[in-house]
């Protein structure tokens, strides 16, 4: 059934279609000294199809029926041509650097370019073993050394049996290389990191939000500070995330180096790496700085105004 029959339940009349006793599609060459080639395509039982190098004019002859004789003739204008693809004949240049555009001098070495070049991941291992087998194995261990003594001095853990039926979350090194502005190495920096992706929601953590502080927030302490003549002032306090405590109970894994068979960490406060160090050193922090006169302002909860 056709979609006319379809939609008028009749059948499409085509009685004033013919059956064409020859096709003819003819197309003249644009140089009258070029000879015509053609392309003919004979269409018998079976059929056969001849081609003559590149069809410039060519022809499809169909067999006629027996009550037909018409012919229908097309001509060369009515004949869509391919579109010919447009070639640009402009020169294109590559674009060079910039350090060969600009006329720059050579950096000097005691730049921050030269703290980027010196600053690379294959002077820093990766694993333990890599931090004690090295040619700076004295520096590692001096930097691991110090990191447990600030563990235990916040006292973070509590070194107990392994719990049976508990999630145990993992924990690894992290090493890395502090330099100054001209490159030069000023400390060996070891870190312990807990692996908070092998943490068990609703058991290793509930809430985990913690306010970060705003841009805006920012740029308004700059414009006060500038219109009232204020001096900025700035403070780094060592293993932040080290004095949040945790309502949670965690057991970890003791660190590679320190292990002890059958016995973990249980942890009294958060360490890096822990979902919800940012909240518990948030608490912490803002818990101090309100019995010292401080109050959260209403705009921005990372913001603490003193009253």
């Amino acid at each position: 059934m056709t979609p006319y029959e379809a939609l008028y339940h009749v059948k499409p009349e085509i009685s004033h279609l013919t059956v064409p006793n020859s096709l003819q599609l003819s197309d003249t060459p644009t140089n009258p000294k070029t000879e015509s080639r053609f392309a003919e395509i004979e269409m018998d039982d079976p059929v056969r199809i001849t081609d003559s190098n590149e069809p410039k004019n060519f022809e499809i002859s169909l067999p006629p029926p027996e009550d037909s004789q018409q012919y229908l003739h097309i001509e060369s204008s009515t004949i869509s041509k391919p579109a010919t693809q447009r070639v640009s004949n402009r020169t294109h240049h590559k674009p060079r650097p910039f350090w060969e555009t600009i006329d720059l001098p050579d950096p000097p070495h005691t730049t921050i370019l030269a703290c980027a070049l010196l600053t690379t991941e294959e002077f820093e291992p990766h694993t333990h073993n890599q931090a004690i087998s090295c040619s700076d194995a004295p520096k590692w261990f001096q930097a691991l050394q110090e990191e447990l003594d600030l563990l235990k001095d916040q006292n973070v853990w509590t070194i107990v049996p392994e719990p049976k039926n508990r999630n145990i979350v993992g924990c690894r090194w992290v090493y890395k290389i502090k330099r100054d502005v001209t490159g030069n190495i000023t400390r060996y920096k070891a870190r312990l990191v807990a692996q908070g992706f092998s943490q068990q929601p609703g058991t290793d953590f509930d809430e985990i939000f913690s306010p970060v502080v705003r841009y805006d927030s920012l740029r308004l302490l700059s414009a006060l500070s500038l219109y009232f003549n204020w001096s900025p002032d700035q403070l780094d306090i060592k293993g932040a995330f080290l004095y949040g405590y945790l309502k949670d109970e965690i057991y970890m894994k003791l660190p590679d180096g320190y292990q002890q068979n059958g016995r973990c960490a249980h942890l009294n406060r958060s360490i890096y790496g822990f979902k919800q160090s940012p909240k518990a050193w948030y608490e912490r922090l803002t818990t101090y700085l309100l019995t010292l006169g401080y109050a959260v302002s209403s705009f921005d909860p990372s913001v603490l105004i003193h009253l």
